[in-house]
């Protein structure tokens, strides 16, 4: 038997990191591993009167690493990224009310790990939790086996004019390997 319940928390977020973080004492924390960094699903039932603490005591950055944070204290969120020699070696991310827009695309933040070097601008997009002109967020990943985001899918379904599955895996891959993300373009083919 299986009981669940909501979680009502007062924050939540999310960590990337290069290297695997210990497991903090918090009252939900789900370790992903992504394609060259770990990604951490965070939700607290204490605001941390201090998210700047917080999140380098998380996160650990060494003392040469550049530390970078933005805060909006009206809307209760809290961004930081840590570099070490031009590459981002971690990121958090809170804010005090679930709410998509409040938290950036995890997709598109993790396409940037890959990253050597960022350039201002891009730094500051980090923050905002955007991308930088002329870069797509793809959205949450649907087909993980070609790494097809929700975005791509409905543009392509969109643009293309497509009432099949089999349309968009010729079109973007999607669906075409294992298949277990074929349920989710279907509910996209309706949308």
């Amino acid at each position: 038997p299986v009981r669940v319940r909501p979680l009502k928390a007062q924050w939540y977020g999310f960590a990337m990191s290069r290297n695997a973080l210990p497991k903090r004492e918090i009252e939900y924390q789900v370790t992903v591993i992504e394609d060259g960094f770990y990604r951490y699903e965070l939700a607290g039932m204490r605001k941390p009167n201090d998210f700047a603490a917080y999140a380098k005591s998380f996160l650990k950055p060494k003392t040469h690493d550049e530390w970078q944070e933005f805060e909006d204290l009206g809307l209760s969120v809290y961004r930081a990224a840590n570099f070490s020699e031009g590459c981002l070696e971690s990121l958090f991310v809170a804010a005090t009310a679930y709410d998509k827009p409040l938290l950036p695309s995890r997709a598109w933040l993790g396409s940037v790990f890959g990253k050597s070097d960022f350039a201002p601008h891009e730094r500051t997009a980090l923050l905002a939790g955007v991308p930088t002109a002329g870069v797509e967020d793809v959205g949450p990943i649907v087909c993980s086996c070609f790494s097809v985001g929700e975005r791509t899918i409905a543009k392509t379904i969109k643009e293309h004019k497509l009432s099949d599955y089999q349309a968009v895996g010729e079109r973007c891959k999607a669906g075409t390997n294992c298949g277990s993300c074929i349920p989710e373009i279907k509910v996209l083919l309706v949308k």
